[in-house]
This record gives structure tokens, C-alpha cells and sequence, in this order.
């Protein structure tokens, strides 16, 4: 448990630290900045993984790889997303200006004008706020760190022994 509450901790303080990053570069609701915020989700996963794997002699279930990773992926989500939404909520709201500004450039781009951009434009301004983050970050993280533990459980799961290596050892 020690070892999960560890790797929990160390996946959000990354994300936050990608998070307050992204807002100093201004790069806050940035799509591609913002899916480039799960990187670390897949280096904690193998992190864990890896470290769970060497306590245990170099044995590894895939259950208990995607259970320890999938642990630390959601706490670090809905940490990390509790921290956004303290942040957008009580310090800056300017990554609610710049998703909105490239919704409203995608719409542009999209051939929208005229009363159904006004529309959209105004739909997003109801849904984008610092509720929607924390609901979203949760969600997605929680989402992304379940896919990426299980691929990664996959690959670092211990090979059960075959008959040519049983045969051999002996």
C-alpha cells in the first residue's frame, strides 16, 4: 500500500506541476497540450509496474499490475483534477478563456457563422467551467489510466514457464 500511496503521490504532483507549466507558457486549453498532460500517466503505470514486479522476485500478474497502476491513475486523476478546479475556480479562469477560444476558432475553421456560431459559442460558455474540468479530468484520467494499465500489465506480466524451459532446467 505504501508503494501505491507513493507512486500516487508522484503522478499528481507531475500533473499539477504539467498543469501550473502549462498555464505559465500559456498553453492552457490547448488540446494537444492538454492530452500531452497523460504522458506521465504511462511512466507512473510502468513505474509502478516495475516496482511492484521487483518486490515480488520478478513475478507480476497482470491483474496485479493493472489493479496497482489502475489505483494510482485514479487517485492522481481526481487529485490533480480537485487542484484544477481550485485553481480556475480561485486563481485564474484562463484556461476557461483559451478552451473556449479554440472551440470558437474550430467552429470558425468548420465553416460556422452567424446565430448557430453565437449558438455554440454560447453552449460552450455554459459547459466550460471550473466544474466541467474537475468532472472531465476525473473522468478522463480515470479513463486513460485504466487503458494504459492494462496494455502496459500486459507486456510486464511475468511468462508463465513453458514445457522447453521446464524441460531444459531439468
Amino acid at each position: 500500500m505504501k508503494t501505491v500511496l507513493k507512486y500516487s503521490a508522484g503522478l499528481t504532483a507531475a500533473s499539477i506541476a504539467y498543469f501550473i507549466l502549462m498555464n505559465i507558457v500559456g498553453l492552457s486549453g490547448n488540446n494537444t497540450a492538454g492530452w500531452l498532460g497523460y504522458v506521465p500517466y504511462a511512466v507512473f503505470v510502468y513505474l509502478i509496474q516495475n516496482q511492484i514486479k521487483r518486490q515480488q522476485d520478478g513475478s507480476l500478474s497482470f491483474a496485479q499490475g493493472w489493479l496497482y497502476a489502475t489505483i494510482v491513475c485514479v487517485v492522481a486523476a481526481v487529485l490533480s483534477s480537485l487542484f484544477m478546479f481550485s485553481y480556475v475556480s480561485l486563481i485564474s479562469d484562463e484556461m476557461i478563456v483559451r478552451t473556449i477560444e479554440e472551440l470558437t476558432q474550430s467552429y470558425i475553421d468548420s465553416g460556422m457563422t452567424g446565430l448557430i456560431l453565437a449558438e455554440k459559442i454560447e453552449a460552450a460558455e455554459k459547459i466550460v467551467t471550473p466544474k466541467f474540468f474537475l468532472i472531465f479530468g476525473s473522468l478522463a484520467g480515470t479513463v486513460i489510466g485504466v487503458l494504459v494499465s492494462a496494455i502496459s500489465a500486459f507486456f510486464m506480466r511475468s511468462k508463465p514457464a513453458t514445457m522447453d524451459a521446464l524441460v531444459l532446467s531439468t
